[in-house]
Formats: structure tokens, C-alpha cells, sequence
């Protein structure tokens, strides 16, 4: 028996949760690659003339054509900008070099104490893959948000898909496109932003995953870089850049976390990673039986539930669970009866078509790039 919920996810609100980057780098080898001299050459060249300035104003980004030799694509974020000041991003696909290093990303990230490591590997990997930017000023969002950009269009001969089976018990496989995806974009305008950052808060970055990533990392620190992250610091990024952030934060004092609550609670946005589609194996007759075996299957959990007595707290919450579940299947199985009653037609003499369902697709990391 299979019991799906089909329940509607969004990005959490809140504090970003220090990430565990143990499912990233999980694939194997490059298999069946050749890669021509020329191609090599011609990869390294455009790698080398790509810029990516801590510094670059909104003017000098605004005043460059990177469209013109048609490897540029202007891209818009789910931050909408603001936290940059520019309205979109060029952006171009990947090369050859470029596939390689996140390749050695990926092994390197195999090993789970070598994560930041590979964290590290992979965002040098793909800075060439933003013009007039840098990479690691991206929001964590608009990063995921970049990753699917990638792996979409850097591979138009090997489409994204999802396998997902229906709540009829259909195996099926879904074509993912740029169409396919929703977004949460940012509900804050430039100037509301403007004026967190007079009360020295900002978004956390890329730049600050990267440090979260690291598995040295002792509870006590990794809480205050959780917060230290959101402070706004002045000027172009340095080395010591976390430990001026963390020191500003001890001075603003415990209201500043207070704000920072605040401010984390509003600046929610990305990419929606759930797409919605429908059961292209659906047939009545099928599904009618399969509805009909999962209930009795959920039957029988649930007398088993009411049997156990060891955890009445935790059984109850579980029978409640269930008892839900078991009625939206019931109330599916008798809607799916009328329907087969009435020759396959809904009671308004329509042909009756599965509902849509929404299923969860693969998270952005560095497996996603390869085909």
C-alpha cells in the first residue's frame, strides 16, 4: 500500500536551517564524454573573457550588451534584484571545463567531512556562468533558482524528468521545462530593503552558505553565524568578512536578533520545488481496484493502531492521521463509482479527467547538472 499526502509545500519562512549537504555530490562518473581540442580551446576562451566583479555598479552592468555574441541570456530572479540593485542577471549555460569542475565537485563532496570543500569547488565551477556578477553574492534562492536555470538549458537534447507515482498507483514520468517551475517572488520593494540595511541588516548569500557548510562547525558557533549572516557590512567583501559580521552583531546587542527575526520572516522567495501534473496512465476500472485495496489496507493499520497500547499519545495522533487519509480515499472511491455508473462521464456529462497532484522535484545541487 502507498500512502501519498498531497499537500502543497512552500519555501519555509524564517530562519534558514544550516544545511546538510550530505545528498549533494551522490553520482557517479562522467560516462561517454569526448571532448575535442577545439572545443576545449574555444571553452577556455570564453572561461577567461567572462568578468565577475565583487565591486561592479549597477551603471557598469547596465551599460554592457552581453547579448550581442549570443551566448549571453538576460534572466530574471526570484529576488527580483533588489538585493543587487539590477533587475535581472546575464547568464549563459554550461561548457565542457565548467561541467568538468563541478564533476570534481561532486567527488570531492562524496566524502561527507569534504563538503565545504565541494560547496567551495562548485560555486568556483559555475562563477563564469554569471557575467558583470559575483556568484557568491547570490541569495540562497536565487542560487537554487540559477542551478535549475543550468541544468534546463545546458542540456536541450537530455529534458529534466521526474518519476512520480499517481495516487491511483500509476507509475509515470514528467518532462520538466522553465514552464513547469513556480516561484515565489520577493514581496519587498528596493527602497523597503534600503531601509533594513540602515538597520545593518541584509540577505544572507551564498558566501555565507559556504561557511555553514563547514562540519567543524560547533553548535554554539554555527548559531551565531546563522544570524551573523544577516548583518550588513559596508564595502566589498574581504576575507575576514564573518568575523567583522559576528563582531558587529555582539555589539548591536540581542534586540538586533529580534530585527533580524523580523526581517527573515519577510524576505522569503525561489523556486517552488513541487511541480503540479496528472496521471497519464490513468483507467477507471484500475483505479477503482487500487483505491479499493488501499483502504482496506489502511483498515487494517488502523485496527493494529487501536490494538497497540504501548504509546496511546503517539497512536492517537497517528489514528487521527489516518482516519483522514481513509476518508479522502473513501470519498475518491465513490466519486470514481458514480463515474464508471455513468459511463466515464462526471454528473455534469463531462468526460472525467484525474486530478492534477503535486509532486516534489529534485532538489537543486550539483548531481542536477548532470544528465
Amino acid at each position: 500500500m502507498r500512502v501519498v499526502e498531497r499537500k502543497v509545500t512552500t519555501p519555509e519562512k524564517g530562519l534558514p536551517t544550516p544545511p546538510d549537504l550530505s545528498h549533494l555530490f551522490n553520482k557517479g562518473l562522467i560516462e561517454g564524454v569526448e571532448v575535442k581540442e577545439e572545443d576545449q580551446v574555444k571553452s577556455n576562451k570564453m572561461v577567461l573573457n567572462t568578468t565577475s566583479s565583487l565591486s561592479s555598479k549597477v551603471s557598469d552592468v547596465n551599460l554592457s550588451n552581453p547579448d550581442v555574441d549570443g551566448i549571453w541570456v538576460r534572466q530574471e530572479i526570484p529576488s527580483l534584484g533588489v538585493p543587487y540593485g539590477i533587475p535581472h542577471l546575464w547568464v549563459r549555460s554550461l561548457t565542457v571545463p565548467m561541467l568538468a569542475q563541478v564533476h570534481a565537485a561532486q567527488a570531492t563532496g562524496a566524502n561527507p567531512e569534504n563538503q565545504q570543500k565541494a560547496l567551495t569547488m562548485l560555486i568556483d565551477a559555475l562563477k563564469p556562468t554569471i557575467r558583470d556578477f559575483d556568484i557568491r553574492d547570490l541569495t540562497v534562492p536565487d542560487w537554487n533558482s540559477h542551478l535549475y536555470w543550468l541544468r534546463l538549458n545546458s542540456y536541450p537534447r537530455s529534458p529534466l524528468t521526474v518519476p512520480w507515482t499517481s495516487k491511483y498507483g500509476n507509475d509515470n514520468i514528467t518532462r520538466i521545462t522553465s514552464s513547469s517551475f513556480e516561484f515565489e517572488e520577493l514581496a519587498m520593494s528596493r527602497e523597503e530593503y534600503l531601509a533594513w540595511q540602515k538597520k545593518e541588516i541584509s540577505f544572507p548569500t551564498v558566501r555565507d552558505l559556504e561557511l555553514l557548510t563547514d562540519p567543524t562547525l560547533d553548535a554554539e558557533t554555527r548559531w551565531t553565524i546563522t544570524y551573523a549572516q544577516y548583518i550588513y557590512i559596508e564595502g566589498p567583501p574581504t576575507a575576514d568578512l564573518m568575523r567583522r559580521k559576528i563582531q558587529r552583531l555582539e555589539e548591536l546587542g540581542v534586540e538586533q536578533i529580534a530585527l533580524i527575526n523580523e526581517f527573515a520572516a519577510k524576505c522569503s522567495h525561489g523556486v517552488i520545488e513541487q511541480v503540479k501534473v496528472r496521471d497519464e496512465k490513468f483507467d477507471l476500472d484500475k483505479a477503482i481496484v487500487y483505491v479499493q485495496n488501499e483502504l482496506d489496507s489502511l483498515t487494517f493499520i488502523m485496527e493494529q493502531t487501536l490494538n497497540n497500547k504501548e504509546d496511546e499519545d503517539e497512536n492517537l495522533q497517528s489514528l487521527i492521521a489516518l482516519t483522514n487519509h481513509s476518508k479522502n480515499r473513501a470519498d475518491e472511491l465513490l466519486l470514481l463509482k458514480k463515474v464508471k455508473e455513468n459511463n466515464g462521464l462526471t454528473e455534469d456529462g463531462k468526460r472525467f479527467i484525474p486530478d492534477m497532484e503535486v509532486v516534489v522535484i529534485a532538489s537543486a545541487n550539483a548531481t542536477l547538472l548532470f544528465p
